[in-house]
Formats: structure tokens, sequence, C-alpha cells
């Protein structure tokens, strides 16, 4: 309590805010005081919440819920990664179709190279949080069933940081750059590799379909223009 007593005060005298954004749920609990104290409108993003309160019991996931749906009356507004977490927030958090926007996350597109993709050795990328709960050793696993094929035995795997919750079909969707596998299991996802790394073309193509689309519409300045319009619709309201 102290230290949200000396935030206010710094906000109160060094930032006078029109708007306070909270970056997740899992902050709720500050709207109303924040809103309250400082007369700001407040935002806030939904996403990875569901990755903290899904390891706990099914008892008090169930009790976080309910209270952050409860805190959800003090949000102004709130901005959700991706139509899939909005839709699953919506439900969870009780909130009206009104109260929320998606505006996805930006790519900060600094410093990258187009990849001639030469498949010298073929490579497999896992761009996600490094963890079990992410589907790490679903792709391990899948890796070594295609090591196993001669086809593939100069195979490479690379394991990189990153995330987007439940997001992945609809970006897929919307950008042309892949294919989506399922049901969600190594033997399955071996099955969709293979299917890539014997078509290289076909790989580059959806590579070269991702990166336009990226280009296009998955920027930060585009993020940072439609986040601003957001601002712009609460201050005007």
């Amino acid at each position: 309590a102290s230290e949200l007593e000396h935030l206010i005060k710094f906000l109160k005298r060094e930032i006078k805010p029109d708007i306070v954004h909270l970056s997740n749920a899992l902050l709720l609990g500050l709207a109303r005081r924040l809103k309250n104290d400082l007369g700001a409108k407040i935002i806030c993003s939904l996403q990875d919440e569901n990755e903290w309160i899904d390891l706990m019991s099914e008892e008090y996931q169930k009790k976080i819920w309910d209270l952050m749906a409860e805190k959800s009356v003090d949000v102004d507004m709130f901005v959700a990664v991706s139509n899939y977490y909005s839709e699953k927030s919506k439900a969870l958090l009780k909130i009206p179709a009104e109260k929320i926007n998606v505006v996805y996350d930006g790519i900060n597109l600094d410093g990258y190279e187009i990849s001639s993709l030469p498949f010298d050795p073929p490579v497999i990328g896992y761009l996600c949080r490094m963890s079990e709960y992410f589907g790490l050793g679903i792709i391990v696993d899948a890796f070594i069933r295609l090591k196993q094929d001669e086809r593939f035995k100069d195979l490479k795997l690379y394991l990189t940081g990153g995330y987007t919750d439940g997001g992945y079909p609809e970006f897929v969707e919307a950008t042309g750059g892949g294919i989506i596998y399922e049901p969600n299991d190594s033997e399955n996802l071996a099955k969709a590799l293979a299917s890539l790394l014997t078509k290289p073309d076909q790989v580059r193509k959806f590579g070269a379909q991702g990166r336009k689309a990226v280009l296009e519409k998955y920027s930060m300045s585009d993020m940072a223009k439609k986040i601003i319009k957001v601002y712009e619709s609460i201050i005007n309201d």
C-alpha cells in the first residue's frame, strides 16, 4: 500500500497523466485508486494473465478470475493482443464488447535481413517461451522423430524466446505465412514439418507472404498508431 501511495504522489506531482495504461490485468487492483486519485482514464492491456493463473489450483484460478472480473469495472478500455484472447477475456472477465479493442503486438523491423532460406542445412525455429507449458517438449520430440528420417538427418533446431497467447491460427490466416496442425502432439507436428521441409519453394513463398503482411500491418509504428487511436477515443469520450 505504501508503494501505491508513493506512485500516486509521484504521478500527481510530476506526470499529471490523462491516461494510465496498465500492462496487464493482474494489476487491476490498482485501477480504482489511480482513477479516483488522479482523475485519469484507465486502459489495461490483456496479455499473458492466464499463463500465471493456469499454474494455480482450479480452486484459486476461479477465485482470481472472479476477483479480476469484479475489478475490471474500474477500467475504461481494454486492449487485447489478439481476437482469440479478446474473446477469452470477455468471457473470463465479463467485459462488455464495447470496452475492448484488439491491437496486435508490433514487431521492431530494424536490423532484420531477408534470408534466402537455403535449406543447407534445414533449420526449424522455435519462437516461444522455453517451457513445457508452451509445447517445448512437443517440438523437441517432433525434432527427434524427424532426425530418424534419412531425409532430415542434417536438420537443426534453434530455440529462442517469445510469446503470443493463442493467437497463432489467426496470425497464420491473416498473413498467409504458414500452416496450422492439429491435434497438438509431436507426431502431427512432425508430419506438418516434414510436409514443409520437403517443399522449400513453398516455405519461401510462405516467408515472403508473411514478411509482406508484417511490413504492412504488424510493425511497431502501426501498433503505435492504433494505440493512439484508442487513447484518443477514450479522451474524447
